[in-house]
């Protein structure tokens, strides 16, 4: 395919854009430095660029590192005074990453000269003045960071800056965004105060700002900060920069690097390098610091991308841009570099002819490529809407012989030299006559129609000449009305009826009024602006009123549609209520006037009305007191009274019930006629009737009298004596106690007295008496007591010491029937102690006794009992020693009874008992002849002792002993035979 290519060198003449083009400028780097790792631009020698906001693009795949990171966009804010000072602010939009969170930050430097800080007091924002050290020396800085948040991957953000100005303020807006809105979200708003500041914008150039340092633009993955370098075991992410020209329209920076200029953090395992859809791709691996391509097109998800490569004017979204020269017709014309359009919204471009001197050189063909897709196409449209993908538009022209080219906005028939027929733009031969009529009209139906205007009616063609037909849509408008209705059209105020009216006419038909007569008219209830973008029909609604006559000495209250207002003659809508309720006017604090004459109106004509008054005159009577007007009785008290009244006060005392009356001290009787406000001094009190039951002494306003039932003055201060007493005799009383005893006489009182008959009685007592009287505890002591009250005198004690105490030895209960006397018998006792494994039995001054540990009298009398517990029939506990058996309590004392098991022991039929551990010898008298052997419990011989410890049963059993029994006989014979041998012997 032949083409005619012209690389467009274009300059924006307009702000905030200002390009100037070569690329004679390459950075020079250290290959042995540390670089941040990304996409950067700083322009070229010839190419500066001024711009009021840049994006910085990044979508990011995958991403680790061991150590915190970050992603910094960064760029030069260049301003410049009206003394022709330039100070440069190097501002960064960074998003800090650490482990699975990430915040932004945003930071404001001083790049006006070298160690310059921030003015705390020529800066504002969200954030911030911090420090550091450089060198020995502190530079201030501004910062503010955004709280963590966490994050997933893919990671899609699309940073910015964006700079304004106001002389003396710089106002810089730091956000992020996304792909269908990148400005979205603004973190931080910073204000700037430059004295004399005349521009401001950022500046992207290989020129240097005040600290050596070129303006660049640069989005670059590094450490965190402080000049931090970071190794990455991680990273897939696409990065795009772009400068903005117009509103949500953007170029891609065409010169860019793959490192950062600026920052000092770094990435030591980074590369860079140019994908296929003209993103920069980063990745782990040897650093490549480079420079990238001098023509960047890099196509953001679902964005739209245009290049145009044209050698005439064309719009960009009606934006117009011009090549650098007028040029011949050629193969050849232009520069090698051209300009791209981005935005997140289609662009729509607009190809316009080529002049010269010998004719026209239209664009007939457009070969529209897409260089990232691989398609193409060709088109004769020279307005195209292109959307979501990357296009580069080679405008083909052709040569048109001399003619003058007549435009006409809208097609409209006419003649052109004669001959009838739709004259529309286009290029006419020299001298061609063209004649349209003055109004033409097109009806789309019977309410709807087109009416073309031109602004020339005849022309000759000699130049090139514009025609321009103001196509105006009509609508026809019916208008019904009662009454003559006027409105304004274009200004102009017209009578108005049904007609046709231009599309968008506004019809302002005003609020109104059509006087019927003097005492009737229409009102307008319907005004209304017509705004003509239909058929419409239109009724005037007119609401009927009438005049109605408020005459009113005083201003006169009134209730219209529920609301209050003051009445007075005016315009009322038929049917509308008017209330006038009894009301009072005030015509000073003591006087007033009164509406005789209220009333409920409905407007259905013209009213006269004509307000009634009673004046009335305040009067302040000093005591209210009955009396009559006219002969109708009144309490005459302060308050307002008609103009010519007559008062008359004539009864005195005047009763208010059976036991109230006022007493009046002026004579009686008292006429007032009331002809002005008055003062009326009436002397007279309110008195109550007090009635009492019996008369006593009391006081009455502090003196002493003797109270009696009679009236009293209202307040009188009545005082009575808490008790009265009546004396029977010396021991027998009668006590009276008034129901009241202190009377503010405000109303009737009715006082009764309580009676209560009293006995004297006596305690005589060494010690101090306690008891109850009535449940409450007193001491009790000779006196006054009541008839039936009960005195309980309780057992009670002093104490001598832990072991001895005085005690009351008859406590008694006592009802109050007459005079007694009580005499208090106190005893000293003693604290016994009784130690005893069982319970101890006594007799206690003769009375049976369980003795215990405890008080008992001095001197009683004890004997304990020795009575055996038994367990079972042959087993009890008895006492087997005692401290003491008898005694008479004379001092504290500990007595011991030890009580031990007894068993019973039967021996031979004879029973008895015997302690635990008894001993018992077995033992009877026998012959010689006998043996004795003991059966039972312990079966033992004769003679043999044995210990108790269990019941016991023995019996002795005898048997013959016939050793002993031959013994004895031998020794017998033996015997007996000696005595023989003695016999012989003496013979």
């Amino acid at each position: 395919m032949k083409s005619i290519i012209l690389l467009a060198f274009i300059l924006f003449s307009l702000l905030p854009i200002n390009l100037t083009t070569s690329i004679g400028f390459i950075p020079r780097y250290s290959p042995s430095s540390q670089y941040a790792i990304g996409v950067s631009s700083i322009g070229s020698s010839s190419l500066s660029i001024s711009t009021n906001e840049v994006l910085g693009y990044v979508e990011v795949y995958s991403v680790s590192s061991s150590s915190p990171f970050s992603l910094q966009f960064n760029a030069v804010i260049k301003a410049t005074n009206i003394y022709g000072e330039i100070l440069d602010f190097w501002v960064q939009n960074i998003i800090e990453f650490n482990k699975q969170e990430l915040n932004f930050t945003d930071e404001v430097w001083n790049f006006t000269y070298s160690y310059a800080s921030i003015n705390p007091s020529l800066i504002t924002g969200k954030g911030g003045i911090y420090s550091i050290n450089v060198n020995g020396h502190i530079i201030d800085y501004y910062s503010y960071s955004t709280p963590y948040q966490t994050y997933s991957l893919p990671l899609t953000y699309i940073l910015f800056i964006s700079v304004s100005y106001s002389s003396p303020y710089i106002y810089v807006s730091i956000g992020y965004g996304n792909l269908s809105d990148p400005t979205s979200t603004i973190y931080d708003t910073i204000t700037i105060d430059v004295p004399n500041l005349q521009n401001a914008c950022i500046y992207v150039s290989p020129s240097y700002t005040g600290v050596g340092l070129p303006y660049s633009v640069e989005l670059v993955w590094g450490g965190s900060g402080n000049g931090q370098s970071v190794d990455f075991t991680n990273m897939e992410s696409d990065l795009a920069i772009f400068y903005q020209i117009k509103s949500s329209l953007y170029s891609p920076f065409p010169i860019i690097y793959n490192y950062g200029f600026d920052t000092q953090e770094s990435a030591s395992d980074l590369s860079a390098y140019l994908a296929s859809d003209g993103l920069v791709e980063v990745s782990v691996g040897t650093p490549n610091p480079t420079l990238l391509t001098d023509y960047s097109a890099p196509l953001l998800p679902g964005w739209t991308e245009v290049t145009v490569l044209a050698n005439s004017t064309y719009t960009i979204n009606g934006y117009n841009f011009t090549y650098n020269s007028i040029k011949e017709y050629g193969d050849n014309f232009g520069l090698p570099y051209y300009i791209s359009f981005a935005s997140p919204n289609p662009i729509t471009v607009t190809i316009y002819p080529v002049k010269t001197n010998n004719g026209v050189i239209e664009p007939y063909e457009i070969n529209v490529v897409e260089p990232y897709t691989n398609e193409e196409y060709n088109t004769t449209t020279i307005t195209l809407t292109l959307s979501k993908n990357y296009f580069q538009l080679i405008v083909y022209y052709k040569f048109l012989p001399k003619k003058f080219f007549v435009y006409i906005n809208i097609p409209m028939w006419g003649v052109v030299n004669g001959t009838p027929m739709l004259v529309k733009s286009g290029y006419y031969y020299y001298g061609t006559i063209i004649q349209l009529p003055l109004v033409n009209f097109t009806y789309i139906n019977s309410l709807e129609r087109y009416a073309f205007f031109p602004n020339y009616t005849e022309i000759v063609v000699i130049q090139n000449i514009s025609i321009y037909v103001t196509e105006v849509l009509q609508y026809y408008i019916g208008i019904t009305s009662q009454y003559p209705l006027y409105g304004y059209i274009n200004n102009i105020k017209v009578q108005l009826y049904s007609n046709w009216f231009n599309e968008s006419c506004a019809i302002k038909i005003p609020s109104q009024i059509y006087y019927v007569n003097t005492k009737t008219r229409e009102i307008l209830l319907n005004p209304v602006t017509i705004l003509v973008n239909s058929p419409q029909n239109y009724t005037a609604k007119w609401q009927t009123q009438y005049y109605v006559n408020v005459n009113s000495t005083y201003p006169l209250n009134g209730v219209i549609n529920n609301e209050n207002t003051t009445l007075k003659s005016n315009w009322f809508n038929t049917s509308e209520k008017i209330v006038i309720p009894a009301q009072i006017y005030y015509v000073s604090n003591s006087q007033r006037e009164v509406l005789l004459n209220p009333t409920n109106i409905v407007v259905n004509s013209p009213i006269n009305y004509t307000a009634k008054w009673q004046t009335q005159y305040f009067v302040t009577v000093s005591f209210p007191v009955n009396a009559t007007i006219e002969g109708e009785s009144i309490i005459f008290s302060t308050g307002w009274y008609n103009a010519s009244e007559k008062i008359v006060i004539s009864q005195n005392p005047q009763y208010v019930g059976k036991y109230e009356r006022v007493y009046i001290y002026n004579k009686t009787p008292i006429v007032i006629i009331i002809n002005s406000p008055l003062v009326i001094k009436i002397y007279a009190s309110v008195q109550f009737y007090v009635n009492f039951s019996m008369s006593v002494l009391g006081e009455v306003n502090g003196s002493l009298e003797l109270l009696k039932s009679n009236w009293y003055s209202m307040y009188t201060i009545i005082k009575l004596n808490s008790t009265y007493y009546n004396y029977v005799s010396s021991s027998e009383r009668i006590l009276y106690i008034p129901s009241i005893t202190s009377i503010n006489v405000t109303a009737p009182y009715n006082v009764s007295f309580k009676s209560i008959t009293q006995y004297f009685l006596y305690f005589n007592s060494t010690y101090q008496l306690e008891g109850k009287i009535n449940g409450s505890e007193v001491l009790l002591r000779s006196g006054w007591y009541n008839y039936s009250e009960t005195i309980i005198i309780p057992f009670q004690y002093k104490m001598i010491n832990s072991y001895s105490r005085i005690a009351l030895l008859n406590p008694e209960n006592i009802t109050v029937s007459g005079s007694l006397t009580y005499v208090a018998d106190w005893g000293i006792q003693y604290y016994l102690v009784i130690l005893s494994n069982h319970p101890v039995y006594a007799l206690v001054n003769g009375t049976n006794t369980t003795l215990i540990t405890g008080w008992y009298n001095r001197f009683d009398k004890i004997i304990i009992e020795n009575i055996s517990y038994y367990v079972n029939n042959t087993m009890r506990y008895s006492i087997y020693n005692v401290t003491l058996l008898s005694f008479r309590v004379t001092s504290p004392l500990t007595v011991s009874v030890n009580y031990k098991p007894e068993y019973l022991v039967n021996i031979n039929g004879k029973s008895f008992w015997a302690f635990n551990g008894s001993r018992i010898t077995l033992y009877v008298e026998t012959p010689f002849y006998y043996t004795v052997k003991w059966i039972g419990t312990y079966n033992v011989r004769n003679n043999y002792t044995i210990i108790v410890h269990s019941p016991i049963t023995e019996r002795a059993i005898y048997t013959i002993n016939f050793v002993n029994i031959i013994s004895i006989g031998s020794l017998l014979l033996a015997l007996i035979s000696i005595l023989a041998n003695i016999r012989i012997f003496k013979k």
